[in-house]
């Protein structure tokens, strides 16, 4: 082993002469047409660049450059090829040029030496990709996100060791399915998936004409196609038999009407308006398009998901505190303007602040207080705002030159109490973004369908719950003696026993209780990068490439 050692220190040093060498496979065994290919620097198949080149090297480097690939193997790959499509891959992105002949031909005799090498590479950089995209999805988040810090964990010792041995002993199967998500939530949505391909199939739906609003009571030609169109996607039930006049907007036809609009994140008014009939004449292409996003989205966090989380969904305009694999608290919540937008990232709650004061991002500082302070210096006096330098001495606004100020030597704060931004409670996890969970005076707001109204911050209804589950590990805390801190009006931190970790999530189709499809607004408009991306070239990212490289050392030290 520690000759095999030596041979890969050389490989590494050779490697960049190997890439200016003729890049035509030399005559002789398969080894050595194995490693004069895995010289390239630029591996291709006809035309496709291996983008899992650095992985296949090892593995091969492991077993002597030696053929890995058996019939059973290659018959057991093929049919998980087949199935992507469940998952929402495109399963061209694992046919490499040439595979099409495998499920035909007889393998390896239908091949040379030659194109053995070729098509074990093709194969093993198949599998290679559908590991990878099974698990952390084919998309790279953080090329769409700057904020994106989700991380990508292994649920394997050694990758290379792994699906080496899965091909050699014909338990690919075994090896990819511990890369799918099992999660109910995912395999739900993917029959979601399931069924609006079967609604594809069968034609779709028609595009309902413009007109009045329909609302019950009405008798109108469109009513017809309305009650079809709820049939299609089974908000109105398939079997209803009715004597009425089938122009008639009845009962129950506005109960089906309701239903498709709670699923589709509409005001649920029982009327076909202009809002509902736009959603009811989407595509069912563009549908089964979102969906594909969501499952992809899912593919990024569902690794991330333990027992005990607080997750944010921003275009659902939720919250939910899940506490031993079961939901304990979940509230509706205000999230960001387009421009001030809740960003999505990972990160853990550490403490819950009673009576907060808000001391004012410099975002909104630049944006609002201080082309205000340049009309009226009086402005923070009027807020009930103390200006403050940084040593937390109080400032007189009015003492100062706003017009040809330079910088912001300040910091604007907000005193606790009833009409803090903030509420009487916010729950902190600290991050470069400034965005925190928080009570908010602005509770009139959670009547609205919509609610993009903060500066990235969260706020909650319902926040003295959630509080008191998140205290429920410290001694000494429970509702009673909250309550009497909030009534003090004094400000006060406790710090959790157990930090929780948090999700702030994006993701615009879920699933409800019954299965059904839910469709939310994409307030942010982020679902067209994500599919292009689905439909795009396939790229590793660089945070998946070094953890390949430390498996790698790792492995060299051990051997």
């Amino acid at each position: 082993m520690h000759e095999k050692i030596q041979k890969f220190a050389m490989l590494l040093l050779l490697l960049p002469m190997l890439a200016l060498a003729d890049k035509a496979a030399p005559e002789g065994s398969f080894s050595d047409i194995m490693q004069a290919r895995l010289g390239d620097a630029n591996l291709t198949i006809g035309g496709q660049k291996l983008v899992g080149a650095r992985f296949i090297e090892q593995i091969y480097w492991l077993d002597d450059y030696a053929p890995i690939w058996n019939a059973a193997a290659v018959a057991e790959l093929l049919n998980e090829i087949d199935a992507v499509q469940l998952d929402v891959l495109n399963k061209k992105d694992y046919l490499l040029p040439g595979m099409e002949i495998l499920g035909k031909g007889n393998w390896p005799g239908d091949f040379d030496t030659r194109a053995r090498v070729e098509m074990e590479l093709a194969l093993t950089e198949s599998i290679l990709r559908l590991a990878y995209h099974l698990r952390f999805g084919k998309v790279n988040p953080a090329s769409l996100d700057s904020n994106w810090n989700y991380k990508k964990r292994l649920d394997i010792d050694d990758p290379v060791l792994t699906l080496g041995k899965a091909i050699k002993t014909g338990k690919i199967n075994q090896v990819l399915n511990r890369q799918r998500i099992s999660h109910p939530y995912y395999l739900e949505l993917r029959r979601v998936l399931a069924k609006y391909r079967q609604i594809a199939a069968a034609g779709g739906w028609q595009e309902i004409p413009p007109g009045e609003t329909l609302k019950p009571g009405v008798q109108d030609p469109r009513v017809t196609q309305i009650r079809r169109r709820l049939t299609i996607t089974g908000d109105f039930p398939e079997h209803s038999v009715s004597t009425e006049s089938p122009l008639l907007y009845n009962e129950e036809l506005r109960q089906a009407v309701i239903n498709f609009q709670r699923r589709h994140s509409l005001e649920m008014d029982g009327k076909v308006g202009k809002n509902t009939l736009r959603a009811m004449n989407v595509p069912v292409q563009k549908r089964i398009g979102q969906i594909r996003v969501n499952l992809e989205r899912l593919r990024w966090i569902m690794h991330e998901l333990g027992k005990d989380y607080l997750l944010v969904d921003i275009p659902g305009f939720r919250a939910f505190l899940v506490q031993n694999g079961q939901r304990v608290w979940q509230s509706k919540i205000q999230v960001g303007k387009a421009y001030t937008q809740t960003p999505v990232f990972e990160d853990e709650l550490e403490y819950v602040e009673f009576n907060p004061t808000w001391t004012i991002p410099p975002g909104i500082i630049k944006r609002v207080i201080l082309p205000k302070l340049r009309t009226d210096p009086e402005y923070l006096q009027k807020k009930g705002y103390l200006l403050l330098d940084f040593q937390g001495r109080e400032v007189d606004a009015t003492t100062i030159d706003w017009r040809n100020l330079k910088g912001f030597p300040y910091l604007v704060r907000q005193p606790a109490g009833r009409n803090n931004a903030l509420g009487r409670v916010k729950f902190i996890f600290p991050n470069p973004h400034f965005v925190f969970l928080h009570d908010t005076n602005h509770r009139d707001l959670f009547s609205r369908q919509t609610r993009t109204f903060s500066a990235g911050c969260i706020r909650t209804t319902n926040p003295f719950r959630l509080a008191e589950l998140l205290l429920k590990e410290n001694a000494g805390w429970d509702r009673e003696r909250i309550d009497r801190v909030i009534a003090s009006g004094k400000t006060l931190r406790v710090f959790l026993k157990k930090r929780v970790p948090i999700l702030i999530t994006y993701t615009t189709v879920g699933v409800d209780a019954f299965g059904q499809a839910i469709f939310k607004p994409d307030i942010y408009h982020r679902d067209a990068a994500v599919l292009a991306g689905l439909d795009g070239p396939i790229e590793i990212d660089p945070e998946v490439q070094e953890i390949m490289r430390e498996f790698a050392k790792k492995r060299q030290e051990l051997l």
